[in-house]
């Protein structure tokens, strides 16, 4: 295998000009998104730049507490992502993606780093971080969507999830089908990635770990591994916040917060 290729910081400047062809697009097309692209631009070298330091000194440490702190605030972070991106913004939703993805998470990075890659010790930095970082990024974006869906459907059948409701029909019952049409919904990026990769798409850590000189073949059990892991982080976290967001609907009388859907 070849030695790994360093790219100079003039090299990532180079790399700019297929961000200036993204912002000309926008400006011709007249999208009006010239400065969100731009702004995400900086944001991305800003902080991948943090990251790098950050995780330079992580990794050097070997500490499983500094590690549990990168997971809770990179967790954090998901959650108030989650949060800002409601149509109609409710606190309680920081809790429910902040409790719901650490527990995700948990039970992904244990198995991991003790069964799967038998690291010693088992937190090593430089494997469970990016491990869980992709887990708790592709969870995130599932259980946004999941939770959108759901507040969608409700709203536009609403007359029929309350029709459901004035016939005797329970909470759960009433609202089934828009339950599982959002955990549908959810998941459909990872299993469409599912469906793809290798063919198509060529992820992440295949190519890092293919770019770092590692042989293809040892390459493809990294990603193995990360396809399933993300297809159960996504499939819990869809069910459990659909299934908290459905609850904080109802009121204990059984009946629909139509003012809560958005």
């Amino acid at each position: 295998m070849s030695d790994f290729v360093v790219i100079s910081w003039q090299h990532v400047g180079y790399a700019a000009g297929f961000l200036a062809v993204a912002v000309l697009i926008s400006f011709f097309l007249k999208l009006g998104v010239e400065g969100r692209i731009i702004v995400g631009g900086i944001r991305t070298f800003a902080q991948l730049l943090i990251l790098g330091y950050v995780l330079s000194y992580v990794f050097s440490q070997r500490s499983l507490g500094l590690t549990m702190l990168i997971f809770v605030l990179m967790v954090l972070v998901a959650a108030v992502n989650a949060y800002t991106m409601e149509t109609r913004r409710h606190l309680s939703t920081i809790a429910l993606f902040f409790f719901t993805l650490l527990f995700v998470l948990i039970i992904i990075i244990v198995p991991v780093g003790k069964l799967i890659l038998s690291l010693k010790p088992w937190f090593l930095p430089q494997y469970i971080i990016p491990f869980g970082g992709m887990a708790i990024g592709n969870a995130m974006t599932a259980g946004i969507l999941a939770q959108n869906t759901l507040r969608r459907l409700l709203k536009a059948e609403q007359s029929i999830v309350e029709t459901k409701l004035a016939l005797g029909a329970g909470c759960f019952t009433s609202a089934y089908p828009q339950l599982v049409a959002s955990v549908k919904t959810g998941l459909v990026p990872t299993i469409n990635t599912m469906m793809v990769v290798g063919l198509v798409h060529i992820p992440g850590i295949f190519g890092g770990v293919v770019l770092a000189g590692v042989s293809p073949v040892e390459a493809t059990k990294y990603q193995i591994v990360v396809m399933y892991m993300l297809a159960m982080g996504a499939s819990l976290t869809t069910f459990i916040v659909s299934w908290a967001t459905l609850n904080s609907l109802f009121t204990s009388r059984a009946q629909l917060r139509a003012e809560e859907l958005g």
